[in-house]
């Protein structure tokens, strides 16, 4: 009599966020092969909570996208073999290879040239050059911070603790370019956006859309 094989139980696949401080599981969509069928990509990132039109997006555009983040290996490893089976390209990054200590070089100002955009770095004034035959990554963001004050006070023999917190959104714009994770970023706060010409505004937030759509 032969032996089976037991039923290997796949694990379990919450996709929760993991906390800033966890080290997590990058899980990146790079692309699928000229005979692969969409439907089926599609279809396999759909049973992970995965907006399908992402990926249809990123096969238009020949460009990478970062699916979920996870905690453990194993589900890492799960999700993407059930994509590969499906077609897809798919590739697994720690945290740590990401290198998350160095934030983005801040920019300046952003010039166009003919061949060329030329990015001004905000502390030093040095130049940066990207051609325009470079693939880039453009990432449209928001960067929301919080900031909590709290007072005691007494007033007639009661001692009352008063507090009020300040929120700010500010939107910004990633630019990565190929061998260069830190990449460069554009706030709308403090951003010169002249580069742009006649298209500037007196709104920051519209003059970095129009900024986008340049690029």
């Amino acid at each position: 009599m032969l032996a089976t094989e037991p039923d290997i139980e796949a694990p379990r696949i919450t996709l929760k966020k993991p906390e800033i401080w966890e080290e997590a599981l990058n899980v990146i969509f790079i692309g699928a092969s000229g005979a692969s069928n969409l439907s089926a990509i599609s279809a396999a990132v759909s049973v992970f909570g995965i907006d399908s039109n992402l990926v249809r997006l990123a096969l238009e555009n020949a460009i990478a996208l970062p699916l979920c983040r996870v905690n453990r290996l194993e589900e890492a490893d799960f999700i993407r073999s059930r994509l590969e089976t499906a077609g897809a390209t798919v590739c697994v990054i720690e945290d740590r290879r990401l290198n998350q200590d160095k934030p983005p070089v801040r920019i300046r100002s952003a010039r166009f040239t003919e061949t060329a955009l030329l990015l001004e770095d905000f502390n030093t004034g040095r130049i940066a050059q990207i051609l325009f035959d470079e693939r880039v990554t453009v990432v449209s963001g928001r960067l929301v911070t919080s900031q909590s004050e709290h007072r005691s006070r007494r007033k007639d023999d009661e001692k009352r603790r008063e507090s009020m917190t300040v929120t700010l959104d500010t939107p910004l714009l990633d630019i990565y370019r190929q061998g260069d994770p830190s990449g460069f970023r554009i706030r709308a706060d403090g951003f010169d956006f002249s580069g742009i010409g006649n298209s500037a505004g007196l709104i920051a937030e519209t003059n970095l859309k129009i900024l986008t759509e340049m690029l």
